[in-house]
């Protein structure tokens, strides 16, 4: 990807907000394989370009970046400083995180992992759920509440490994490390953020603080709030995960390709899934909007031989936080109270 390519889509992202009445926080997260492995300059005239792309843009423009932090020197702890979020990737207790000689490197990321919190620069964890770490949740959560870090769990990705079934989980699988990371997580008198849980506590929470609470409902028609881009440019939904590109952020307005052909058909496919999967199930419109299977759908399922999904984590985890809730006398006779011990530490929810 050039300086040249960079600008293209910096000026093709621009244009496709042009038009937007409201400004809109845009988010630029510099991920895939290891970006620190790119020289701190490369990234400084990016930031230069994009500053100069959205002058006078009345939108809010934000950096983040993910990396697994097995690369670390002076001038990148300096580079992490511009960005306004930086997260690490952590495959705590697997061992899988190995260089090409096959030597495992997360002695590596945890010993940059420490250097770069004392220089003071803010760090937001992720750690894939494998076979191999899926019966210490426990330990992972501890890891992370030891350190007071927010970090997200998510599913192995399906399709990146060819030997992925030896470590791979299948969504029950998920579901019930997600119910053990969730117990240990609401017992906890000072707790961390963790994603997705967060996400679902509060609407759970929100659900059943008033009988007649509802939640928007996930429009695949409606502008994309994740889009993937290749380093050739090609553009992908998340859900898509690289299987149909809409088209090239390098050549053609974003606006162009959310309301493109290739557009309208994926986002098609997603509104048949949905409504064959969605429309039945009692959470929805209360405490899911329906993204799970929209956006997530390869992590979250099981494929029935029709073809159709059975969404097994999302509904799992919300039933599971409602019975937690219930049992501790948090929710009862219709109503939600003793908000104060359940959200004690954590980011205060605005719950009407």
């Amino acid at each position: 990807m050039s300086f040249d390519q960079v600008e293209r889509m910096f000026e093709n992202v621009a244009a496709g907000y042009r038009g937007s009445a409201e400004p809109i926080a845009i988010n630029f997260q510099w991920h895939g394989g290891e970006p620190l492995l790119i020289p701190p300059d490369v990234y400084h005239k990016i930031f230069e370009i994009q500053r100069s792309v959205f002058a006078g843009s009345p939108h809010r423009i934000t950096n983040t970046t993910q990396s697994n932090f097995t690369v670390m020197d002076d001038d990148r702890i300096a580079l992490l400083r511009d960005f306004d979020g930086v997260g690490i990737s952590l495959d705590l207790f697997t061992g899988l995180r190995v260089n090409g000689q096959g030597v495992c490197q997360e002695s590596r990321a945890l010993g940059n992992l420490e250097r770069v919190r004392a220089s003071g620069v803010p760090v937001g964890g992720i750690t894939v759920l494998t076979r191999r770490n899926a019966s210490r949740v426990r330990e992972i959560y501890e890891f992370y509440r030891a350190r007071r870090m927010s970090f997200r769990v998510l599913p192995l990705e399906k399709g990146l490994y060819p030997d992925e079934h030896d470590f791979g989980l299948g969504p029950r699988e998920v579901l019930e490390a997600y119910r053990t990371l969730s117990t240990c997580w609401l017992a906890d008198d000072q707790p961390v953020d963790i994603q997705p849980l967060d996400r679902y506590l509060f609407l759970v929470v929100r659900a059943n603080f008033h009988p007649e609470n509802r939640v928007g409902l996930h429009d695949p028609q409606g502008w994309a709030s994740v889009l993937l881009v290749d380093t050739d440019g090609s553009v992908y939904t998340y859900g898509e995960r690289f299987e149909r590109s809409l088209g090239n952020l390098f050549t053609t307005p974003l606006d162009r390709l959310l309301t493109g052909r290739e557009y309208h058909d994926a986002a098609a496919t997603v509104e048949q899934l949905m409504h064959a999967t969605c429309e039945r199930c009692p959470n929805y419109g209360r405490s899911c909007t329906g993204d799970p299977i929209g956006q997530s759908r390869q992590d979250y399922v099981e494929r029935e031989d029709d073809g159709s999904v059975r969404c097994v984590v999302a509904r799992g985890i919300i039933q599971h936080l409602e019975e937690l809730l219930t049992e501790s006398g948090s929710i009862s006779g219709g109503t939600v109270h003793g908000l104060e011990k359940i959200f004690a530490g954590r980011v205060s929810f605005a719950v009407d």
